[in-house]
Formats: C-alpha cells, sequence, structure tokens
C-alpha cells in the first residue's frame, strides 16, 4: 500500500520498505528506541533503558558490557564445556535409543550452556526456556497471549532481582560481569536486572532452532549425514547450510508506534 501504513487496531506505523526501514533504524533522534520497541506499553515500561530499549551513547555502553563475554575470542573459553556436555549428552540419548531431539537434545544442551555461562544457580534457572518462550510472547500487543505471559515475565524479573545478584552468581559469569560494570560506573545499578535480559531470555531460540533443523535435515538427507560423518571439515559449512536452508530467525521486524 505504501511505505509507511497506519494499522488502526494496533495505534502504530508498519514500515513495509527496505529503504523506510533502514531510514528510521540509523535515525534514532528522530525516530528513538528509549520509549520502547514493543507493541503494548506495558512491555516498554518493564524493558525501559535496556540494550533494546535505548539509544546513543546509553545504548552504546550498555552494549559494550553486555557484548564483552559474547565476542568470537570470548567464546573460545566455552568449547571445552560444551564438548564435554555435548558428549556426555549424546551418549546418554544414544543408549536411550529413541529420543526427542528438540527437547532433550537441542533444548537441553543450549539451557544448560547459556545458563552455566550466564552464572545462574540450579535453583530457578530450569524456567529460562519458559520465560524466553513468555517475554516474546509479551512483545506483541496485549491480546490473550500477551495478557497471560506477563505473570511469566514478573517472575522472570523477579529472579533477576533477587537470584541473578552478588553472592548467588557464578564467579567470573555473564551476569557477574554486569554488576561488575555497575560498581565500576560503566552502566547505572538501577538497569542490571533488565540488562540480565539479554542473556536470561533471547539466548535460547535460535540455538534450539538450530540443532533441531540440523537433525530434521540430515534425517531427511541421510547421503549428506553420511558425508559430513566419513569427512568431520564439512562440519562447519553443514552447520552454515543448515541455518540458510531453515534460518532460526525468518525476519527482524521494527515498530515504529506513534499514539494520538
Amino acid at each position: 500500500m505504501a511505505p509507511a501504513v497506519w494499522l488502526e487496531k494496533y495505534r502504530m506505523f508498519a514500515l513495509t520498505r527496505y529503504d523506510a526501514v533502514v531510514k528510521v533504524l540509523r535515525d534514532w533522534e528522530a525516530f528513538p528506541s528509549s520509549f520502547g520497541v514493543m507493541m503494548n506499553d506495558d512491555m516498554n515500561q518493564v524493558l525501559r533503558r535496556n540494550t533494546l530499549c535505548s539509544d546513543g551513547d546509553a545504548h552504546n555502553r550498555l552494549r559494550r558490557v553486555v557484548i564483552r563475554p559474547l565476542t568470537a575470542v570470548a567464546l573460545k573459553s566455552l568449547q571445552d564445556e560444551v564438548e564435554r556436555e555435548a558428549e556426555a549428552l549424546v551418549d546418554r540419548l544414544c543408549a536411550k535409543g529413541r529420543f526427542c531431539a528438540t527437547a532433550e537434545l537441542a533444548t537441553y544442551l543450549s539451557v544448560t550452556i547459556v545458563s552455566n555461562a550466564v552464572g545462574l544457580q540450579e535453583q530457578g534457572r530450569e524456567r529460562m526456556m519458559g520465560w524466553s518462550i513468555g517475554m516474546f510472547n509479551c512483545f506483541g500487543p496485549l491480546n490473550e497471549r500477551g495478557r497471560n505471559a506477563m505473570p511469566v515475565l514478573s517472575e522472570m524479573m523477579q529472579y533477576a532481582r533477587t537470584h541473578a545478584v552478588p553472592g548467588k552468581l557464578k564467579p567470573g559469569s555473564w551476569a557477574e560481569a554486569i554488576h561488575s560494570a555497575a560498581a565500576a560506573g560503566d552502566v547505572p545499578p538501577e538497569v542490571v536486572p533488565v540488562m540480565m535480559i539479554d542473556y536470561m531470555g533471547p539466548s535460547l531460540d535460535t540455538t534450539i532452532f538450530g540443532i533441531s533443523s540440523a537433525v530434521w535435515l540430515f534425517a531427511k538427507h541421510p547421503d549428506q549425514w553420511d558425508l559430513v560423518r566419513d569427512e568431520p571439515s564439512l562440519i562447519a559449512s553443514a552447520i552454515n547450510e543448515v541455518l540458510r536452508m531453515e534460518a532460526p530467525v525468518q525476519g527482524f521486524s521494527r515498530y515504529v508506534g506513534a499514539r494520538l
């Protein structure tokens, strides 16, 4: 219809064309994220001032802290742990003979690795998958799904405030580093709980989807599995091809809302 379309039901504009979206994303002063980028004000209030809902220098300061343990060099330190966990898990599942690749392989491995890296206690971190789903359901309009997910989000924020705190976190963990940054004055102390969401919420689904898709595609194409199994040097290319064929994230949306 047009580069910008007013959605009367949601009282928002939808940008529909590449050039318009790029222009908005690059002009944060005219189209700020600091008021929230979700489709309802309740969620915008919860996430106010986190990395997603911030602009300019404030956003850059938060992002520098959050991304420190996620660089390629920093993630190399997790390689041995990931290999140990993966090998032990595959041995257990193969011994069963039959298992759900999504729940017992992809989800279990992702939650275990991420929760250990974030530094969460055993008690409570099993809720990470539920928190992740609930958080994304709160991004949309406050329909029945969004309203039902709000208590899950509240539970997640309560955990971030009471358990993802110094003394209860694994030393040297990602979450502890956020508190250290706040103590050093790199980020405001009051934004620490919402910064935790960057690790506790959206860090799971893409990996789970990718692993599940790999199992599914290799099951459909056993000849390709035989090639990779016989020549392990093909693994990296196989992973890239899985992500190309079944992208964990189909596309990104940017909501530019206006209240009248």
